[in-house]
Order: C-alpha cells, then sequence, then structure tokens
C-alpha cells in the first residue's frame, strides 16, 4: 500500500462517498481523508474504523470483514470466477537497540491471505500453500505460472496481486496457461 493519498470512496454507517482522497494507515489501521478546506488548503479526517465499513483505493476494494477466528478488520477483496481471495495487511512498530536518535521503526508490511472457494474459507501463505488448494492436476501449472510471472505472497502489492489472482482464476477454469 502507497502512503500516499489517491482518489476512491468510502462507506461510513452505510452512506457512501465517492469521489474523496483517502489514504489506509497500515500502523493505525485507520482510513484517512483529505479535504480542501474553505481557505484553499487542505485537511486530514482520521475516520473511527467502527464507523467505517468500506472503501476503495482506485480499483482496489478494502471491506471490514470478520473471517474465521480472526477479529473484525479490513481486508482487500479479490473476486475472480473461481474463488475470492481475501488480503489483510498490517504494520508493526518494534523497538530499536543501540540507537540515540530513534527508539522504534516500522518493519515491513506484513500479509495475511484467506480464500473462499466452494463456500468454504481456507488459509493460505505461500505459492505451495496457494497452489495446494486447487486440484492435483492444476497444482504444478499454477506453481509454474507464479514462478514465470517472479510473483511472491510476501512481498507482493495489490496490483500484483489482483492481476496474478485473476490469471490463476482464468487458468484453473480454462485448464490451461493463459
Amino acid at each position: 500500500m502507497e502512503d500516499r493519498f489517491a482518489s476512491g470512496s468510502v462507506s461510513v454507517r452505510g452512506r457512501i462517498y465517492k469521489d474523496v482522497r483517502l489514504r489506509y494507515d497500515l500502523y493505525s489501521q485507520h482510513v484517512e481523508i483529505e479535504y480542501e478546506n474553505f481557505s484553499g488548503g487542505s485537511n486530514v479526517l482520521i475516520t473511527i474504523t467502527d464507523n467505517v465499513d468500506a472503501f476503495s483505493r482506485g480499483a482496489f476494494e478494502f471491506l471490514k470483514l470478520n473471517l474465521g477466528q480472526e477479529p473484525t478488520r479490513f481486508y482487500q477483496v479479490i473476486r475472480t470466477n473461481v474463488f475470492t481471495c481475501y488480503v489483510y495487511r498490517e504494520k508493526e512498530l518494534i523497538p530499536l537497540t543501540n540507537n540515540m536518535l530513534f527508539i522504534e521503526q516500522f518493519i515491513k508490511a506484513s500479509l495475511t491471505y484467506q480464500m473462499e472457494m466452494d463456500g468454504r474459507l481456507y488459509e493460505f501463505n505461500n505459492m505451495k500453500s496457494f497452489a495446494a488448494l486447487f486440484p492435483e492436476d492444476q497444482q504444478k501449472m499454477i506453481k509454474r505460472y507464479l514462478r514465470r510471472k517472479h510473483f511472491t505472497f510476501r512481498k507482493a502489492t495489490p496490483g500484483a496481486i489482483v492481476r496474478n489472482m485473476s490469471a490463476v482464476s482464468n487458468l484453473s477454469a480454462s485448464g490451461g496457461l493463459p
């Protein structure tokens, strides 16, 4: 996720606000909305997470969901013709040692993946566990495709996830490589 504001929409208590500039703070898990004040400057509104139902940034959709044993939180939702993939992102602040200027630093955002297929929810975290969710005769094809695209689940951007999940869905439905 980028740390800059982008055009999107947000649903607050069921009311949808379109064409707003927003960003999602991975550390605090808040949606922040940028708006122009009367003097032409910009202000930032930090939303109350309990009041936000969903938001979108460009082509990426995020819903507040309670999946399995996890607490309610925002997931990127990727819908395909075969499955729906849910991606949760978070950023942690860790203490630093031996540094006199800073006492904490952010670590890279971590990603958690879940997939709904045939009415069931499955967790996965890498290429092997993802491919294992598909029929055995398709697993090698899926792994080969993801390797060819140099796709790794640990370092995936929102756009790369959408592109590759759509391609795998088409691959699975057709039984061949795109």
